[in-house]
């Protein structure tokens, strides 16, 4: 179920994060971020419904993470998602590494970076009509290669999102 699992699921939460990290490394403002993402068109011209440009404040709130380690980092809110409907969404997910991509350098972008990447190949792969047994197992491989990526961002240890689960049933 791509729209419950992931996009008004896991994918509100992870873009959020994606947004807090560049945002919290000083790669960009609050503003240049909210400015960067309203001034794309999302391909659908000046109709609201494709263009998912607001991004509230909690999005770049930072909480302590207790690592098991006992060190402390600053993460993003468990809680931080995107307000966006399940097709909006969609839409700045696909959108996004277009849009975000001058933050990063391409030789070596941050491993918070190339779990969002996974993540938004993962929901794109999801959008099929149709899959055979190899398509399902790469996506499978897919899915476990984004969680891992995901889960070895120190600032994200405090992010379980119990729909990771789900995603692989």
């Amino acid at each position: 179920d791509p729209m419950h699992t992931f996009l008004e699921g896991i994918t509100r939460h992870r873009s959020a994060y994606t947004l807090f990290m560049i945002y919290r490394t000083g790669r960009a403002t609050k503003e240049g971020l909210r400015e960067d993402i309203v001034k794309c068109n999302f391909g659908g011209g000046v109709n609201p419904l494709f263009r998912p440009g607001y991004i509230s404040n909690g999005v770049f709130t930072a909480t302590k993470v207790t690592l098991s380690s006992g060190e402390t980092v600053g993460g993003p809110h468990k809680e931080a998602k995107l307000n966006h409907s399940a097709h909006g969404v969609l839409v700045f997910s696909i959108f996004s590494l277009e849009i975000l991509k001058k933050y990063f350098p391409e030789d070596d972008p941050p491993v918070w970076w190339k779990a969002w990447v996974m993540h938004v190949h993962v929901i794109s792969a999801m959008m099929r009509t149709e899959f055979t047994m190899a398509d399902l197992y790469r996506l499978e491989d897919m899915l476990i290669e984004d969680q891992e990526l995901h889960f070895s961002v120190p600032e994200y240890y405090d992010t379980w999102i119990p729909k990771y689960h789900w995603a692989l049933h």
